[in-house]
């Protein structure tokens, strides 16, 4: 079963609202968010019932009314602004595959089980709470604190996020700090570890589209458009790795006093590693994430050929996932990935890509 979780214990950093918490977390991941079904179908205002539900009474004369666009807004000193954002729009789901509705928000033993419940809405609610107890707390604030939910992050969020950006660019122009998702949290021998996110690897989406004769299956013929695919663009290994970031590296050595035997002292020089082959393929095999964060990487995701079994058809489609590490250029991927191909009859279409995004300090 695909789970996703959130650790109960840690709501309880939050004593006002802790118990809210739970029944908010359970009930936020029972709206249907999938993007873009439910989110195009007029479903979403539901979500934003149920937030606004929350913030709704207020025992402070500092927290402003939502805001289109601005969000809530807690009132607070000159300081530089702090965002409490997170995204409430999921990917698709497949019942089949789940041993529980995925929509439930079902609690086993100290976990809520459900899609979202860690991507993004497991983040929310405790934004939410925080939000919370800082508007009933007596304390003053020396900046304003904005809590704010959006769509469509699972799409690129182009209309959400991005759309406010482009179109209304002074909500950020006040903020010095912004707290979205991305890191985790885990137990390493007992101890609670916090990994914190800096910057992220830049999505780069695309699309190859290879065309030729359409015919039957019955007659196949030398070439097709999906043996085009199939011979040229279905190796999606890609070997450029980590030299430069100079905060990688430091993430790794930190986890080293948690190792044992060789893979401690190999771990705590990875500028070194990445250059064994054996290591990276033991790395990606036994924690895939860690090895994601030390290459640009290619994933093949979609492939699309004919409608009908017996029909050859003009054009197929393969469709790549391809996540670049900070310091390197789009055009040098795509440059890189023609020259692999080396078939000009193949077009390469940019679905979606973001500029770097580093965080200070």
């Amino acid at each position: 079963m695909r789970k996703a979780q959130i650790l109960l214990p840690l709501l309880t950093a939050f004593p006002i609202y802790a118990g809210q918490s739970v029944t908010w977390l359970q009930q936020y991941i029972a709206i249907d968010t999938v993007n873009p079904r439910a989110m195009n179908s007029g479903e979403s205002p539901s979500w934003q019932i149920f937030l606004k539900k929350q913030i709704s009474y207020s025992k402070r004369p500092n927290l402003l009314p939502a805001g289109e666009t601005s969000g809530h807004v807690l009132r607070g000193g000159n300081q530089p602004a702090l965002i409490l954002l997170h995204h409430i729009d999921v990917v698709p789901v497949d019942r089949k595959y789940w041993d529980m509705p995925p929509l439930s928000g079902e609690i086993r033993g100290d976990c809520i089980y459900g899609r979202s419940a860690i991507d993004t809405k497991g983040l929310g609610i405790p934004q939410l709470s925080s939000f919370l107890a800082l508007r009933d707390s007596s304390e003053k604030l020396n900046r304003n604190v904005i809590f704010r939910a959006t769509a469509d992050e699972e799409a690129g969020g182009h209309y959400s996020a991005g759309w406010l950006l482009e179109n209304r660019p002074e909500i950020f122009k006040e903020a010095g700090y912004l707290v979205n998702e991305g890191g985790s949290t885990t137990l390493l021998d007992e101890i609670m570890a916090f990994n914190i996110e800096v910057t992220q690897q830049l999505p780069l989406w695309l699309r190859l589209t290879a065309a030729d004769i359409l015919g039957h299956g019955s007659a196949p013929r030398t070439t097709s458009s999906v043996k085009k695919i199939q011979d040229r663009c279905s190796d999606c290994r890609y070997q450029l790795r980590t030299k430069s970031h100079t905060r990688g590296p430091g993430l790794f050595s930190a986890l080293t006093p948690f190792l044992d035997g060789q893979r401690q002292a190999t771990m705590s020089d990875i500028s070194m590693a990445v250059d064994s082959d054996a290591f990276m393929f033991a790395l990606q095999t036994e924690e895939p994430w860690q090895a994601a964060l030390l290459s640009t990487t290619r994933s093949l995701m979609k492939m699309k050929g004919s409608d009908k079994i017996n029909v050859v058809p003009s054009t197929a489609e393969l469709e790549l996932d391809c996540r670049l590490l900070p310091a390197q250029a789009p055009q040098q991927l795509l440059s890189e990935l023609a020259a692999t191909i080396n078939d000009d009859s193949i077009e390469i279409t940019r679905i979606m890509g973001f500029t770097p995004a580093i965080s200070n300090g």
